[in-house]
């Protein structure tokens, strides 16, 4: 208990978190217990605010102690003793901050937030307790209120509000404000701005409400808002509101917008627009093809101000204006061109481009989808994978087609210009015999005989080096260049061959070593035969082996197997050959045994003469013969024997008589047949006997001979016996019949009845061998047989031998010797031939012998049927005898056998796995008696061969896989089968491309393709995989393969099945449900996707087969009829997805079949299933399309529930296109209705009743198309008239080229756009259009083609054809009022519009004219420009490219019709460059009188060619015109044209060569820039020969008027030759003054002469024109002569004693040269520094003068150069010396055409420049003359004017020991007058009699001059040199050391351009 006494008040601050805290603190009055515990302080009171946060403390260092300790700790609780509301506790924590049993230290803390307005006081308890005593403390805490927040509207501050016309009793709105504390304080309003007066606003409430009308037209609305202010202000605790303070009130303004009953949103006038933009396009570049009209039918500004945005890539692009109002047209930007690469993608973009209003409370807003493509650029190059790729080696016999080698290139491009845009080719300097394709494989091309050059042949090109480029944009981007290397395997491909079919040789008999001779070189070789062959020798392949294979009898002859030597065995008889021949059969063979050739060899035997012949009957005959033997009758004959042989002279036996024939008999030279000689008569009783001497001789060299006698005995006429047979043959015998067998009886007879007749044999007694050949028999062989002389009977007498005697002949003779002579006795014929006896049996050739009676034979297993084995040959001892052969083993039929040639051939192939053991057994049969037979065995071996291909099991492979697949996973297992067998049959498997793609790996053992590790995760969606299946995997040589391809498709793995919108659906259906209609749709969906592609099934439940699914909507129906089936079925069903792998989702549908009692509603309206109803386009949104109605059947009285569409699985009442009233069941739009949406629609509505059963029908809404607006073309805003077009077709493009496509604009997608030619313009040239439409468009024809069909109808290029294209509206009917009427057509109707088409028919070829022409001097040398063609077609400005087809030489003196000469592709004379230009390649000179024709090929793409043809007259300068005009040189290049026409109207057949335009020179070499001279010549056409033209008939005075031309001269005289000159004229003069004065003609003639010599140019020899012996440079200077040897020019010319010295002009000219003539020299003196020219101008007579009575006039460069034109800068007096006419050339310095030159030389006299400079004769530096004949003239430095005058001309003297001098750029003349400023620098040589100007200067091209011109002693010397400002010209100035300059001369000719035409003339 505690005391309160009095106590002490004190007063304490806290500072609490920035709040002023009283507390009130009074001392507590002393408390005792046990303890003695006690608060140390007393808490009365403590004031706190109420916005103190949690945790915040109220109460700090509360203090208890103790005076004795319990030995416990003390604590402090609160105890809310005296609080009300038994909370203080929970809204306050007391917490000990330190404690012990002695004291504790604590704070009170804030536990809740406070609310002043809930609770104004807390009353807490403080007890302090150690367990044993206690104390209390009473704290009391007021809490006051503290707004710190002020208050908060809420809602909206923008108010809507409509037009008022009176003050309203509804609020217009209502503000809401809150206690921005949260403690709900009272708030009240008021109204701070009110502008006009037009609201008021309840305090309270904070309604709004208006006061008077408010309209858009009142005072201060015309913007279609006001502002006003609007201020809360919260209740304070004091009970006022804090209005005007900033914590406890807030001000706001609200706007109050005036808007229309309904707000718009600003539209699109499409809903989706398409635009394309170059990828490369700059910032602000305009998207083409969209235009954004947008507008806002709102009239409130507030409700027409919009914004344009995009909701995407805003960063890429931009909308242009941002902002408008009412209406605007908007583009869309590029924003940001760095973000835009088709490359990187994307490459379309897609937005949408949001109209938002900007001003309206609602910001209502639409959008349109903007789609945009871009177009790519080709930004990269294709690059290879490698910069050299290597090809597997390839073998020679590599068959075309053959993959080879596949190169690769990528693009970083995509797209068109990316990795599929590449295509590859071959560099220029391809082999043929490969090709590559569009994809870079590169394979054999088609070729001749593989293995052979041109084709591949290793023996040929061993390597092939072969650029190739990949170009990008399908083959028209850039380019890329790699290199293939391809190696070539070297084959044993080719057969040796023999040098010669047949080889010959010669062998004397007795030798061994047959020869060859070569007659003319008297040579002697061995035979030897040679076959080379091809083949490399790096493999041996052509290694030949030779062996004799026929004609070796008895092996007489043997070969030499490696050299072809042919040799015999033994030494050669004659009898051995063949009638002296030996024909032997030669084959030569390489390594492979079937690589074989044949040759003859014919070797023939030269006989020796070792026999002489020998007379038979020892040389003795005897005959008689009748008297009465008429003449011619043979008597007998004479036989002699030689042992040589009879087939060669030397064994050749010749007979003759010697003496004692009388002349009565004669005896055959060759038979020794004795006859009596023609108109012999014999008279035996004059007569009857003769002795003749006779001769047997051979024919060889030397002859031998025996001689003999002939007795002839003449008998009386007698009766003759006469035998029955003339010729006896009796049946043949065997050679084994014995002696004494009778062959046959022959019989005579007569008239003698007495007759005795006795037989006997006579000779000749003949006989023939085996081989029907002569054989010489002897005495024994003639009595083989014998005759009974009494019976006539024939016996054997002799043994016989049927080879030696095979036929035995002789004459029988009968005699009567009963009769009274014998001079006639019968005589007849006896033949009696021989068998043989066949007792030897065939004998097989060679290889066959009796030791080896089998041979061996090879055959490759696949070789083709037909094939030949071997030839077998056989042959019978009994030579007579015919072999013929057969197979008794064939081996199964697989050989057959000719039986007459013994030729083995294959019938089918063998297989060497099969035919393991193959034996052939040949039977040789002859044809004797009997027929005996020999057998031969044949074993044949199968050589295995590479013959087959290994061959895949399909053409390609494909195989899809996952891009998951772990290492090793198989992708594919390829096979392959091979027909051979061993290694030949063993198959490796590999991959081709290289490097190979190491995503995946292949076995080569077992074709297995596996992935790698690198496999996992790839990106690509196909690979395609070259492999190859090969054999011979240990013989590279004679592996084969075969190449395929194995497409992998790699696909992401199917990971989410689909899955059911509901897991469970469930209906009601009445089981008389129509059969196939669908009552409910299950929906599945797939990766969040709606309606993806699925398949849907019944997979349960449905045993009966009641219903079926779409598999494609999901929709189930009743399958078959339902009655009787009333039930509750629970189906399963599926959906499949189409992934891979397949994955699919389950659902469960509960159908219940109500029984026949329950039916479905019964429709009423519609009555009938797919009734039609039709709105038109135009209908607004909510526009009534029809109303539906249904009853329900089970119960009439009751309604159907509902209506609805059936969407998406469940019914809705709306769909994109309609509404429908669910319980009234109206069907109404939901949006505009535009034809373009839509022709139509099917509607399906159900009607749903009471009982849950569901009726359906179907509704097809048709949309009736309205016209809307008229088809379009852009249109000229001036006049609203179609912009027309302008096209061009090639006059050549063949019949149906698209000219171009034609589209008109029509809003309606769907309506047909009908186009036709309205008119048409046509040229006369053109009778008829040549132009078709051709409409084209899907689903509608919107669009038309014009076709071209005028390829054979149009001839004439470049003319125009306009025509009128109608396009009309298909759809038009003229009923309608178009929506969008036009306001204004040109041309057509309501619907329809006309445009005019302008179409130029073009020629594509280059155009020329049809007679181009053009001249060349006689003397242009290699190198001179002769023509350029032109092309003439102003529609092509592509360059043309040329080509050289022909040249034609004709001959001007002929008829010019027939060339002389012709040279194709190629010519000797003209080149023809690629632009044009036709360059001599020879010297004209070579063709004077003749002309040429050029033709060429141009054409652009190498597709449209043109053929122009040029004829280049070669002419000579003496029919050259000079023709001057009083115009400038422009005006008369433009209109030359009529001086030519007027020429071509006097000649008729003339054709006009213009060489060149140059201003005027007068004859004082004044230029005259307003005139121009030009140079011409005139062909005659008909002849081809320069006019030899008629001046004044040609330019008389009106023609002159006509073409301004004020003077007309030949350009070239009587020294034509030599130099041009102007006047002509002049020259003509004083020929005729020299032709008057016979004196002075005559003196001139003889001047003349000497000059004429050789200086003047007869037409036969030109000075200094040389033939190039190639090509030198191109318009030099000089002649262009690149000869390396020293060119020469020589003249007399007079010295001083009047003696003729001889000036040689040498030199080599070998650079290129300019046209110092052709320049207006500026500044000369310029170029003159370091001492030279100080004074004044350079002179340009540039020609060296050998003063005398005659001066050589045209020396190239030295007399008449271009410098002899001369120019100046000073026009300084120009002194002309007529010393006499033959001082300088007549011509040499015709006045030059350029207006600074008139210092120009003639050489006829001095030019002074800046002052006469003069020189002392002699005169050195010094002034002193030089030593007589010498040369020490020190250095003349530059003189000025006023020096010395010169005594007499400057000499070169010679002091005796060779003194040389350097004339440098000096020149100095006799007279005393020098006219240029330069030095001499005098230096002695020892040696000579000459002076040389050498030229020590580099040419223009750094190329080496040497120019050396020997001048004769005394010889005056006048040089003048001047280079122009840019130039170089004729003779360089260089410095020498001493700081002065060195002139040097260069002999040669000048070449002068004219602007236009070009040629080389001399100067």
């Amino acid at each position: 208990m505690m005391n309160r006494l009095p106590h002490l008040a004190f007063s304490f601050t806290f500072v609490l978190i920035g709040m002023v805290l009283e507390v009130e603190l009074t001392t507590p009055p002393p408390t005792t217990n046990s303890d003695g515990l006690a608060f140390q302080q007393n808490y009365n009171k403590i004031i706190i605010p109420d916005t103190l946060q949690v945790g915040t403390n109220v109460l700090s260092n509360i203090n208890v102690t103790a005076t004795a300790s319990s030995g416990t700790l003390i604590h402090v609780s609160c105890q809310a003793y005296y609080d009300p509301d038994q909370n203080a506790c929970g809204t306050f924590d007391v917490v000990t901050t330190s404690n012990n049993d002695m004291s504790w230290i604590g704070t009170i803390k804030l536990a809740k937030l406070l609310n002043a307005l809930t609770k104004l006081s807390y009353n807490l308890t403080l007890q302090a307790s150690n367990g044993r005593s206690y104390a209390y403390q009473n704290v009391i805490i007021d809490v006051i209120h503290t707004q710190t927040r002020p208050p908060v509207f809420q809602g909206s501050l923008s108010i809507n509000m409509p037009e008022l016309d009176s003050p309203s009793a509804s609020a217009i709105t209502q503000y809401t404000a809150q206690d921005g504390d949260g403690k709900n304080n009272p708030i009240r309003y008021q109204l701070n701005s009110n502008p006009g007066d037009y609201f008021r606003l309840e305090d309270v409430t904070g309604r709004l409400f208006n006061m008077k009308p408010i309209r858009f037209n009142s005072t201060g609305w015309e913007s279609g808002f006001v502002v006003i202010e609007v201020e809360a202000a919260v209740l304070l605790q004091s009970g006022i509101f804090g209005f005007g303070n900033s914590t406890t009130s807030t001000k706001v303004l609200s706007t109050i917008y005036l808007v229309e009953s309904i707000d718009s949103p600003p539209v699109f006038d499409y809903s989706s627009y398409f635009g394309a933009v170059d990828e490369r396009s700059p910032v602000n570049t305009v998207v083409q093809g969209i235009s954004l009209k947008v507008s806002d039918s709102n009239r409130n500004p507030v409700n027409n101000t919009f914004e344009l945005v995009l909701d995407n890539y805003s960063n890429v692009f931009r909308v242009s204006p941002a902002n408008a109002s009412q209406q605007t047209t908007a583009s869309i930007l590029v924003a940001n061109s760095t973000l835009i690469d088709y490359d990187a993608g994307p490459q379309t973009y897609q937005f949408n481009v949001i109209a938002r209003e900007t001003l309206s409370p609602l910001r209502l807003s639409s959008s349109a989808m903007v789609t945009i493509n871009l177009y790519p650029k080709n930004d990269y190059p294709p690059v290879f994978t490698q910069s050299v790729y290597v090809a597997p080696p390839i073998s020679e016999l590599i068959n075309p087609g053959t993959f080879v080698l596949q190169v690769v290139a990528t693009d970083r491009d995509i797209g068109r210009y990316g990795n599929v845009s590449i295509r590859y080719k071959f560099g220029e300097q391809t082999n043929r015999l490969f090709k590559i394709n569009a994809t870079g494989v590169i394979t054999v091309a088609q070729c001749g005989t593989l293995g052979k050059s041109p084709c591949i042949d290793y023996e040929t090109v061993k390597f092939y080096q072969i650029p190739v480029i990949a170009t990008d944009s399908y083959g028209e981007g850039f380019q890329t260049n790699a290199m293939v290397n391809i190696t070539v395997l070297d084959e044993n491909d080719n057969l040796p061959v023999f040098s010669s079919d047949t080889y010959y040789g010669i062998i004397d008999e007795h030798q061994t070593a047959p020869y060859v001779r070569i007659p003319a070189q008297q040579i002697i070789n061995s035979l030897q035969v040679a076959a080379t062959d091809a083949d490399s020798s790096r493999n041996g392949n052509n290694n030949v082996t030779y062996y004799i294979t026929g004609g070796n009898t008895n092996d007489l002859w043997t070969i030499n197997p490696s050299n072809g030597t042919i040799t015999a065995n033994r030494p050669v008889n004659y009898v051995d050959s063949d009638n002296g021949y030996f024909y032997l059969n030669v084959e030569a063979r390489d390594p492979d045994p079937t690589h074989v050739d044949r040759s003859a060899v014919n070797i023939s035997v030269n006989p020796i003469n070792t026999y002489t012949p020998v007379l038979t009957n020892g040389g003795v005959y005897n005959a008689s013969i009748l008297e009465t033997i008429p003449p011619g009758t043979y008597i007998m004959t004479i036989k002699a024997t030689d042992g040589d042989s009879p087939a060669i002279p030397n064994g050749m036996v010749r007979y003759r008589f010697l003496s004692g024939n009388q002349d009565l008999f004669t005896i055959n030279d060759t038979t020794g047949e004795v006859k009596v000689a023609p108109g012999a008569k014999l008279d035996a009783v004059v007569q009857p006997q003769y002795t003749i001497a006779l001769r047997a001789y051979d024919l060889g060299t030397p002859s031998r001979q025996t001689d003999g006698t002939l007795t002839i005995t003449v008998i009386p006429n007698r009766p003759d016996p006469k035998f029955t047979l003339s010729d006896y043959r009796p049946p043949p015998i065997l050679q084994s019949s014995p002696i004494g067998y009778n062959v046959t009886v022959v019989f005579a007879n007569n008239t003698n009845p007495n007759r005795r007749i006795v037989y006997s044999f006579l000779e000749p007694i003949t006989g023939r061998d085996a081989r029907n050949q002569p054989v010489n028999l002897t005495q024994t062989e003639k009595q083989m047989f014998a005759i009974d002389p009494v019976t006539g009977l024939v016996t054997v007498n002799q043994p016989l031998n049927y080879d030696r005697v095979a036929t035995w002949q002789a004459i029988i003779q009968a005699v009567d010797t009963n009769a009274n002579s014998t001079v006639n006795p019968g005589r007849a014929t006896l033949t009696i031939t021989v068998l043989p006896v066949n007792d030897k049996p065939p004998m097989f050739s060679w290889p066959w012998t009796q030791n080896a009676p089998s041979v061996n034979k090879t055959l490759e297993q696949w070789d083709k049927p037909g094939s030949s084995l071997m030839d077998v040959d056989a042959f019978s001892p009994n030579s007579s005898l015919t072999i013929t052969y057969k197979l008794v083993d064939d081996y199964n039929g697989t050989f057959n056998i000719s039986s007459q040639t013994g030729a083995i051939g294959l019938v089918r192939p063998l297989d060497i796995s099969r035919d393991t053991d193959v034996k052939l057994v040949v039977v040789a049969v002859d044809n004797g008696e009997p027929p005996l037979t020999s057998t031969a065995t044949i074993s044949v071996q199968l050589k295995n061969i590479n013959k087959n291909r290994p061959q895949f099991t399909e053409n390609d492979y494909s195989v899809v896989i996952f891009n998951d697949l772990p290492s090793g996973t198989g992708v594919i297992v390829l096979s392959a089968t091979d027909s051979d067998i061993g290694e030949f049959g063993q198959i490796r498997y590999s991959f081709t491309n290289s490097p190979p793609d190491n995503r995946f790996a292949i076995d080569p053992m077992t074709g297995n393709i596996t992935v790698t590790p690198v496999f996992n995760g790839t990106m690509d969606k196909l690979v395609v995989l070259p492999v190859r299946a090969f054999d011979s995997p240990n013989d590279p040589i004679a592996r084969k393969f075969t190449d395929t391809t194995v497409q992998v498709n790699i696909v992401t793995r199917n990971s989410v099945p689909p899955q059911f919108s509901q897991p469970m659906y469930s209906t009601n259906i009445p089981e008389k449900s129509e059969v196939g209609q669908p009552f409910i749709q299950v929906l599945a969906i797939k990766n969040n996707v709606l309606n993806p592609k699925l398949t849907y099934s019944i997979t349960s439940g449905n045993d009966l087969g009641l219903f079926a699914i779409d598999p494609n909507s999901g929709g189930i129906s009743p399958k078959t009829l339902l009655i009787g089936k009333a039930g509750r079925y629970n189906l399963t069903v599926m959906a499949t997805d189409d992934g891979t792998p397949s994955l699919s989702g389950t659902a469960y549908v509960d159908i219940t079949v109500l029984a026949s009692s329950y039916t479905i509603p019964k429709w009423v309206s519609p009555a009938t299933d797919g009734e039609t109803v039709y709105i038109y386009e135009l209908d607004p949104r909510g526009k009534n399309v029809t109303q539906v109605s249904a009853i329900n059947a089970n119960s009439p009285d009751s309604p159907v529930t509902y209506y609805f569409f059936y969407l998406g699985g469940t019914g809705s009442n709306k769909t994109n296109d309609f509404e429908i009233n669910s319980t009234t069941g109206l069907i109404t739009t939901a949006r505009d209705i535009g034809y373009e949406g839509g022709t139509s629609f099917v509607v399906n509505v159900y009607a749903v009743d009471t009982f849950n059963t569901v009726a359906r029908r179907t509704i097809l809404i048709v949309v009736k198309d309205i016209f809307e607006e008229n088809p379009s073309f852009p249109i000229n805003a001036t006049d609203n008239c179609t912009i027309p077009l302008y096209w061009t077709v090639p006059l050549n493009a063949p019949n149906g080229s698209i000219v171009n496509t034609l589209t008109a604009n029509l809003k309606d997608p769907n309506d047909v756009i009908n186009y036709f030619i309205l008119s048409s313009e046509l040229p006369k040239e053109i009778p008829v259009l040549p132009f078709a439409l051709h409409q084209f468009g899907s689903p509608v024809s919107r669009s038309v083609q014009i076709v071209y069909n005028g390829n054979e109808a149009v001839k004439v290029p470049n003319k125009m054809i306009n025509i009128t294209i109608r396009a009309q509206d298909g759809d038009f009917n003229s009923s309608y009022t178009p929506r969008n009427p036009a306001k204004k057509f040109c041309r057509g109707v309501a619907n329809q519009t006309d445009i005019v088409v302008h179409i130029t028919i073009i020629e594509t070829k280059p155009l020329y004219d049809v007679d181009l022409h053009t001249c060349i001097k006689d003397d242009a040398n290699i190198g001179t420009k002769a023509y350029t063609f032109a092309n003439l077609n102003p529609d092509n400005t592509r360059p043309v490219n040329y080509r050289l087809i022909s040249v034609q030489t004709f001959s001007s003196s002929g008829s010019g019709s027939t060339p002389t000469n012709t040279e194709t592709g190629v010519s000797k004379i003209f080149n023809l460059s690629s632009i044009g230009d036709v360059v001599t390649l020879a010297s004209m000179s070579d063709y004077k009188q003749q002309f040429f024709s050029v033709n060429a090929n141009s054409s652009y793409d190498q597709l449209s060619f043109a053929a122009p043809s040029v004829t280049i007259y070669v002419v000579p300068y003496s029919r050259e015109i000079l023709a001057t005009f009083n115009q400038k040189p422009e005006i008369v290049k433009a209109n030359i044209s009529n001086v030519v026409n007027e020429i071509k109207s006097i000649y008729k057949d003339a054709k006009v060569c213009v060489v060149s335009y140059s201003y005027h020179v007068t004859d004082q070499g004044v230029v005259d820039p307003s005139s121009t001279d030009v140079l011409m010549y005139v062909i005659d056409r008909g002849n081809n020969v320069v006019y030899p033209l008629d001046l004044d008939k040609t330019f008389g005075l009106a023609a002159r008027r006509k073409t301004y031309i004020i003077g007309i001269t030949e350009a070239y005289s009587f020294w034509a030759g030599f130099i041009y000159h102007p006047v002509a004229a002049a020259i003509g003069i004083i020929l005729a003054l020299l032709l008057l004065a016979l004196i002075l003609f005559c003196c001139c003639c003889i001047i003349w002469s000497r000059l004429l010599k050789c200086c003047r140019y007869t037409g036969d020899k030109e000075p200094l024109i040389y033939k190039a012996s190639s090509l030198g440079v191109v318009n030099p200077v000089w002649t262009p002569k690149p000869q390396t040897e020293e060119q020469s020019l020589t003249m007399p010319v007079p010295d001083g004693d009047g003696v003729n010295r001889t000036i040689e002009l040498l030199g080599e000219y070998n650079r290129p040269g300019i046209d110092m003539g052709d320049e207006d020299v500026i500044d000369t003196a310029s170029r003159f520094q370091n001492g030279a020219a100080a004074g004044g101008a350079q002179s340009l007579s540039g020609y060296v003068h050998i003063e005398a009575p005659l001066t050589a006039s045209r020396s190239p460069s030295a007399f008449g150069t271009p410098s002899a034109y001369g120019a100046s800068q000073t026009r300084q007096e120009m002194t002309t010396t007529y010393e006499s006419s033959a001082v300088g050339a007549p011509h040499g310095g015709r006045e030059s055409p350029y207006p600074d030159s008139s210092g120009a030389m003639d050489s006829h006299g001095s030019y002074s420049a800046s002052g006469a400079m003069k020189f002392s004769r002699g005169t050195g530096a010094g002034g002193s003359p030089p030593p007589q004949r010498s040369h020490s003239t020190g250095t003349m430095t530059n003189v000025g004017a006023g020096a010395s005058e010169p005594s007499g001309p400057v000499r070169l003297n010679d002091p005796g020991n060779g003194a040389h001098a350097k004339i440098g750029a000096t020149l100095f003349r006799p007279g005393g007058q020098a006219y240029a400023q330069s030095v001499i620098s005098g230096t002695t040589f020892g040696g000579g009699d000459q002076y040389d100007m050498l030229d020590d200067t580099a040419g223009m091209n750094g190329a080496p001059n040497d120019a050396r011109m020997a001048l004769p002693l005394d010889t005056e010397v006048m040089y003048s040199h001047v280079r122009p400002t840019s130039y170089y010209d004729d003779a360089d100035i260089m410095p020498n050391q001493g700081g002065m300059y060195q002139g040097e001369v260069r002999v040669g000719r000048s070449s002068v351009v004219s602007e236009q035409l070009q040629e080389t003339r001399f100067m």
